[in-house]
């Protein structure tokens, strides 16, 4: 990974946004109290203008100074930065909000788990997207819980993968060999959220 910006450098790519949204640097403050849940921000280059201490942690770096100014493909593995950006282009290109979204994401000792996330577009005062604003919620759940939890671990998987195609609940409950309502039951147990 590259050396961190220097200060000067990393003043000139926050201030745009949090100048412009200066509510955002307060959340950034207030998110540094929790453990369990991350906070970023990203301008509309993708590059990180503003993350809690929990992100930079589960980034498996030291300092918040080694994240801003970067974008995902410079700091988590392709496979899951390619599905953060797949996220962001829905806020950014279409101005949609991303509600309880499933995803993987890398913990602080290198292992990857569950997470749901939030992400909505952060607009200045003429109404304009200048960044996105994401929280994600860890649910202390691995990744390789699929291989454990056989057929269903499947359906979390296709799940995860498949999100933004039309996906029937009945169909994945027959793939996990389980009435609709079992497989409801299961995931919501699971991850806090209904299959939908």
């Amino acid at each position: 990974m590259p050396a961190p910006l220097s200060s000067a450098h990393v003043r000139q790519i926050r201030q745009p946004v949090l100048g412009a949204a200066p509510g955002l640097e307060a959340a950034e403050a207030l998110f540094d109290s929790l453990g369990d849940v991350i906070f970023c921000v990203k301008d509309r280059q993708r590059r990180y203008v503003a993350a809690n201490d929990a992100f930079v942690r589960s980034a498996g770096l030291a300092h918040r100074a080694d994240l801003l100014g970067r974008t995902a493909r410079e700091v988590f593995p392709p496979i899951l930065a390619a599905g953060y950006e797949q996220q962001d282009d829905e806020v950014f290109a279409r101005g949609h909000a991303v509600h309880d979204r499933l995803e993987m994401v890398t913990r602080p000792h290198g292992g990857i788990g569950w997470f749901v996330t939030q992400k909505v577009p952060v607009h200045d005062a003429r109404g304009a997207t200048i960044a996105l604003a994401s929280i994600s919620r860890d649910l202390s759940v691995p990744a390789d819980a699929g291989r454990r939890l056989g057929a269903l671990g499947a359906a979390l998987d296709t799940l995860h993968r498949d999100f933004a195609k039309p996906l029937r609940v009945a169909a994945l409950a027959a793939a996990a060999k389980m009435s609709a309502g079992q497989f409801q039951r299961r995931i919501t147990a699971l991850t806090g959220l209904t299959p939908r």
